[in-house]
């Protein structure tokens, strides 16, 4: 069996196992089904695609297949309050509402193409279309490239409000699980937020993204250790899931 194969199947296997409606995704029924899509996942929520052959698909399939951040391994209260930064389109914040019917989530996506997806598929949340960042202003998001990956620049890119973490989180005293997935800004993002805000933070999933300057991990576990946190590596390549030790 060639290796084309072998991926064809894979993928196929992957589809069915995603998506309860997984022909209109997988060849040669998916030439039938072009332009934006809406797909129902097996946790029974619908999420709208831009189009079977774009990179959303790929993304969509392997993180609820893979389970990727394993929420159901996460201690959260029935009525957790989550914060979605680097929302994209919105499988991260379905996969928390179908874990925690009763959440309070609040996802930001600068991007205004992404946003409208967004607007689609998490109707039940509270949605900022804002980037995080290190400092409140105005910032650019990169305009093109694969939807899963934009991140910001300093030119020719989209201008969006920019949020800094001691911002966003202004309005609580606390937030269950903070998400962030920010494609490089997490780190400003961070370290510029005041030590009251870093504390209003129980559970963090991150992704943290190759820097120039030294360890990833090394850093996570630098900044937060110190601060009373654990770090668990969920994924070595830079996702952990960082929580606070109740003494």
């Amino acid at each position: 069996m060639s290796s084309k194969l072998r991926d064809r199947i894979r993928a196929k296997r992957a589809s069915i196992t995603a998506f309860s409606d997984w022909y209109k995704v997988v060849f040669p029924f998916n030439h039938f089904h072009r332009g934006e899509q809406t797909l129902h996942l097996r946790n029974g929520f619908p999420i709208t695609i831009h189009d079977i052959f774009s990179s959303e698909l790929s993304f969509v399939t392997s993180f609820f297949n893979l389970n990727e951040y394993r929420l159901n391994e996460v201690p959260l209260p029935p009525n957790p309050i989550i914060v979605d930064l680097g929302a994209n389109i919105g499988a991260f914040s379905i996969d928390a509402k179908a874990h925690y019917p009763d959440a309070t989530i609040t996802a930001y996506e600068p991007h205004p193409v992404t946003f409208a997806l967004l607007e689609k598929n998490a109707p039940f949340a509270e949605l900022k279309q804002e980037a995080a960042a290190g400092k409140d202003g105005m910032v650019m998001i990169q305009a093109d490239g694969p939807a899963i990956a934009r991140h910001l620049v300093e030119k020719d890119g989209i201008a969006v409000p920019g949020r800094s973490l001691d911002t966003i989180l202004a309005n609580f005293d606390h937030v269950d699980l903070l998400k962030i997935d920010v494609e490089g800004a997490e780190f400003d993002l961070i370290e510029a937020a005041s030590e009251s805000t870093i504390r209003k933070i129980r559970h963090l999933i991150i992704e943290l993204h190759a820097i120039p300057w030294g360890s990833r991990n090394n850093w996570a576990e630098d900044f937060f250790k110190p601060r009373g946190y654990s770090v668990h590596w969920m994924y070595p390549w830079g996702v952990a899931h960082i929580w606070k030790d109740e003494k």
